[in-house]
Formats: C-alpha cells, structure tokens, sequence
C-alpha cells in the first residue's frame, strides 16, 4: 500500500509540475516586460 502512495504522489507531483511548466512558457513574453 505504501508503494502505491508514493506513485500515486509522484503521478499529482508530475501533472502539476507538468501545468506550471506550461503556464511559464505561455508567459515568457510578459514576464520580460515586467522587468
């Protein structure tokens, strides 16, 4: 049981990492201008 908690964490890990990486990319642009 513990086993599939950690993949089950690691999978949650993923995804959101996954979307934040994909939000960044879709405001490089922006970003730049703030600075």
């Amino acid at each position: 049981a513990a086993g599939f908690v950690v993949l089950g964490a690691g999978g949650v890990l993923s995804v959101v990492a996954y979307r934040l990486m994909l939000r960044i990319a879709r405001l490089p642009e922006e970003r730049r201008v703030l600075r």
